[in-house]
């Protein structure tokens, strides 16, 4: 959450009517009964405008801001830092509802006023104050997804935790389960192995939320993000960091990261052409079906069709590849 600016706060205080504020238990907001901390400015010139303790003044009566005190006009705000504020009440500033003046308590300092706005802007500014409940519910999000997540999540791992799959995608990481680390994505030389799925999870991002964790027979892990919507859009992409590099990632299935079925069996895979597809080289002549199992999925295909010949472009926008075929054998490679 973050606050007005100084100029802007000091304004809407000297233009409302102290006197006159209902008092009441917000719902919708809940701020009553929460509690808060004041964070400490980097500068100690700074007054905390949010903040003061004579909202009820008499008329003519100066606002007396939390401050550094200097004249005696305010109070010290270096005795209020660490100290936890109860909130006790609660006024809408106006019909948007969005901006609130609440009433904070604390045995020692007594009651104080703040003016506080709601925003999708976190973390708080300097001079704001944090309400605990609601950075540990940000944090919980940010670490554990929303309860929507959370409940599709469940319901993906009820389906496929125990599930035996082969490894597909080449940029599927590793992951450490006694130090609960993570490796360098892209562990080629375990495609095509077979793996047990045994937990799923939420991945720490909205774009992939679902973490799927699966181990092979020699006890490594891998993991792969994919997510639960059937209706998102799989050609898209997004760019995010692992380990430092940044990571052209593209929206997945699970199906995008796991063969379901045995894919030796499956496209009748020699161990030279599991090599060759392990290495990645693409060469004229060779079927389509080989093709997508070294570059993956097309952003696009575009195909035509005559008395004899079914002619297929595919395009890999990222790469700036274009390869063609005819009737499902590569003719040639445009990049």
């Amino acid at each position: 959450m973050k606050k007005l600016s100084i100029i802007t706060v000091l304004c809407l205080l000297s233009s409302f009517s102290y006197g006159q504020l209902p008092w009441v238990k917000v719902t919708d907001a809940d701020f009553v009964g929460k509690t808060f901390k004041l964070n400490k400015p980097y500068r100690t010139d700074l007054y905390i405008t949010s903040l003061v303790y004579n909202i009820n003044k008499k008329p003519g009566e100066e606002d007396r801001y939390v401050m550094p005190l200097k004249n005696g006009r305010g109070t010290d705000y270096s005795l209020i830092f660490d100290k936890v504020f109860k909130c006790t009440g609660a006024a809408a500033y106006d019909s948007s509802r969005l901006a609130y003046y609440i009433q904070l308590y604390n045995k020692d300092i007594g009651t104080f006023y703040a003016f506080y706005v709601l925003s999708t802007y976190y973390p708080p500014d300097f001079y704001d104050l944090t309400c605990i409940e609601d950075e540990a519910a940000v944090n919980d999000i940010i670490n554990n997804g929303t309860k929507a997540m959370r409940s599709s999540i469940d319901s993906l791992g009820k389906l496929n935790i125990g599930k035996r799959v082969w490894i597909k995608n080449k940029e599927l990481g590793t992951y450490n389960d006694a130090n609960k680390t993570y490796g360098e994505l892209g562990n080629t030389d375990l495609r095509f192995t077979s793996a047990t799925i045994t937990r799923v999870s939420f991945s720490g991002t909205t774009f992939n939320p679902c973490r799927i964790f699966a181990k092979v027979a020699n006890g490594t892990t891998v993991f792969f993000d994919t997510d639960f919507n059937t209706s998102a859009n799989y050609q898209e992409y997004m760019t995010h960091t692992v380990n430092g590099k940044t990571v052209f990632e593209k929206r997945n299935r699970i199906t995008d990261g796991f063969f379901l079925k045995d894919p030796v069996l499956t496209y009748h895979l020699t161990p030279s052409l599991i090599k060759t597809i392990k290495k990645g080289d693409v060469y004229i002549g060779m079927n389509k079906n080989i093709v997508l199992l070294i570059e993956g999925e097309p952003e696009k295909i575009n195909r035509s069709t005559n008395a004899y010949t079914v002619h297929e472009q595919w395009v890999y926008s990222n790469h700036t590849k274009y390869y063609y075929f005819d009737n499902g054998k590569l003719t040639n490679i445009q990049d």
